[in-house]
């Protein structure tokens, strides 16, 4: 008798697994959280954090009813950069650099679901190694996926209802942007689904960027950029001659001396230091109109630009000014955060 309850008890546990039960701190230390090409999608509110690309229905049902405000939290997709994913997006690193990423981007208000690709630098030479290649495999998935999630949308009407959807894409995921919208229908699917898409410190190259970065519809698309990105420094101090993917990186575009910049598109340059992980909310480095506009942006909404930050002679180019005021109220129990490998 004993033996039929624990099995009942063990399949009971697995079920809970299988449909996506709020999460569960013991089921999380036993899972590995290395690379699964098998369970690309992440999420902090499963009893599992990685899940295959069929269990969507699943996830989206465990996000949210994490969400017991009276306002639906908005969903942002969040595609990370290089980094040893998806450990980086939940847990801490050994070294001690601050990592829990799906967890900061979460304190701005919203939910996230993360899109894992192979992201992990080469053993030898890693602070030079860029996997442009393998982030740029993953495109079909993103273009899957945000397919998947407009069609859930309109097939369940009541569970998205005031829900606002984002994509944050950061770093290296521009190379994963980039794919996806070459993949049949992807421009239509990503204005499609999305009210807001952010492209934050894209590691891709600035030339050429105007025939991949969605436009349509016009002022949904932001490019964040940091001239002083220590990260994307380094990523192109590593270029060599004839080496493919070379040059400025769109990410560190200064907007002062910008050569043409794609009309819809809102590009913001912040003043946050060095930082290249901007949306978090310490990687504002201080700075609350560099948090004010991320959080306004991740909620779904168009930030309040103030003419005076507009560059001259350009309508939709802006240079957020410095400003240092940690005790900000944007900054209210932010989690620490120090920039990894990414």
């Amino acid at each position: 008798m004993h033996t039929m309850r624990c099995a009942r008890t063990a399949g009971l546990m697995l079920l809970a697994v299988g449909i996506g039960f709020p999460f569960s701190p013991a089921a999380a230390r036993k899972e590995s959280l290395d690379y699964d090409a098998q369970r690309p999608l992440l999420s902090l509110h499963t009893a599992l954090r990685k899940h295959a690309e069929n269990e969507l229905d699943a996830v989206l049902q465990a996000l949210f009813a994490a969400d017991t405000g009276s306002t639906p939290r908005p969903l942002v997709v969040y595609v990370h950069g290089r980094g040893h994913e998806p450990k980086k997006s939940f847990e801490d690193s050994l070294l001690g650099s601050k990592n829990r990423v799906i967890e900061k981007i979460e304190q701005h208000g919203v939910l996230v679901l993360g899109v894992n690709w192979k992201s992990k630098p080469r053993l030898l030479a890693p602070l030079c190694s860029r996997p442009f290649d393998k982030a740029a495999a993953a495109g079909p998935l993103l273009a899957r996926l945000t397919a998947a999630l407009a069609a859930h949308r309109e097939a369940h009407p009541a569970q998205w209802r005031g829900r606002k959807v984002v994509l944050l894409v950061h770093s290296m995921g521009g190379f994963v942007l980039r794919s996806a919208m070459a993949q049949p229908g992807g421009d239509e699917a990503m204005a499609r689904l999305f009210d807001i898409r952010v492209v934050s410190e894209s590691d891709v190259p600035l030339a050429g960027h105007a025939q991949w970065l969605p436009a349509q519809p016009a002022g949904t698309t932001y490019v964040l950029s940091n001239p002083d990105d220590s990260t994307l420094a380094r990523s192109t101090r590593c270029d060599k001659e004839g080496r493919p993917e070379t040059g400025p990186r769109l990410g560190t575009l200064s907007l002062s001396d910008a050569p043409a910049l794609v009309p819809g598109v809102t590009y913001i340059q912040l003043a946050a230091g060095e930082r290249h992980r901007v949306f978090t909310k310490k990687g504002a480095n201080g700075n609350p109109y560099v948090c004010t506009v991320v959080h306004d942006l991740l909620n779904g909404k168009a930030p309040a630009l103030p003419p005076a930050w507009r560059v001259p002679a350009r309508e939709n180019a802006y240079i957020v000014p410095p400003k240092n005021a940690p005790d900000d109220a944007c900054f209210l129990d932010a989690i620490d955060d120090v920039d990894d490998d990414d």
